[in-house]
């Protein structure tokens, strides 16, 4: 009896532990400054390149578009569509691996 009690506890740490492992290793997304060199096309999914490298856009990512206002000596920042995305332009992405959650374009 006190041997499968001991083998009960022993698996039910070990699950802990595995537990634990894996909710530090989920995936994160990170920031990446780069310059969009082919604009937005549409095939299955929304792609862009972005330093020569092909990103996918997520259903759910979100384009802003950051300006300088010269008069009032600030950046002010606003939604915009795929359209609005141009080779050469100068881009901040979300990514997780290569999909784009969220994309800033500098004008």
């Amino acid at each position: 009896m006190k041997n499968k009690l001991q083998n009960l506890l022993t698996g039910v740490l070990f699950f802990l532990c595995l537990l634990s492992i894996a909710n530090f290793a989920h995936a994160r997304t990170v920031w990446v400054k780069g310059e969009v060199t082919q604009g937005v096309w549409h095939s299955t999914y929304r792609y862009v390149m972005v330093d020569n490298k092909k990103y996918t856009f997520m259903p759910e990512a979100v384009l802003h578009k950051r300006c300088y206002d010269h008069s009032a000596k600030s950046w002010y920042e606003e939604e915009c569509s795929f359209n609005n995305v141009r080779t050469g332009q100068k881009t901040m992405i979300r990514v997780q691996g290569r999909r784009i959650y969220e994309m800033i374009i500098f004008d």
